[in-house]
């Protein structure tokens, strides 16, 4: 519901079959590329709060990639299945994403490959961990 004096919007209800466990939180400026990662077994509800991101989704046994814009403004979520990598780009500067997981994190049951092939739509800023992770497709 919106008017003029903002908005309310429902981001979870128990009658998604996604029990949450763990909420996390990350402030990226423009340009910043986070991802492409994953948490075995590991599904996550995923909103921006602050800006504005492309939010992608990458089955790793068949390659498919899903992409979409998720924004403070149109109140969009992504629910990424477990297993599936998972990462995004800010589109602007301070940009913040929400994320709610149905697991604990796990640092043993983590993994991801480089994002460099996923078309960005503005020039990628990736840690050295994720430019120097194994790359999903030669």
């Amino acid at each position: 519901y919106e008017d003029d004096r903002g908005f309310f919007t429902e981001t979870l209800n128990k009658y998604m079959d996604f029990t949450p466990v763990q909420a996390n939180m990350s402030k990226s400026s423009k340009g910043v590329v986070r991802g492409l990662h994953y948490q075995l077994n590991t599904a996550k509800l995923v909103w921006v709060a602050k800006g504005s991101i492309l939010d992608v989704a990458v089955d790793p046994e068949t390659g498919e990639v899903a992409k979409v814009e998720l924004s403070a403004d149109n109140h969009k979520q992504l629910l990424v299945p477990a297993n599936f990598l998972h990462g995004f780009q800010a589109l602007e500067d301070d940009t913040i994403v929400c994320y709610l997981m149905d697991r604990h994190y796990n640092q043993k049951t983590e993994g991801g490959y480089n994002p460099s092939y996923i078309d960005w739509p503005l020039e990628p800023i990736m840690s050295e961990k994720d430019k120097n992770a194994d790359k999903l497709y030669s």
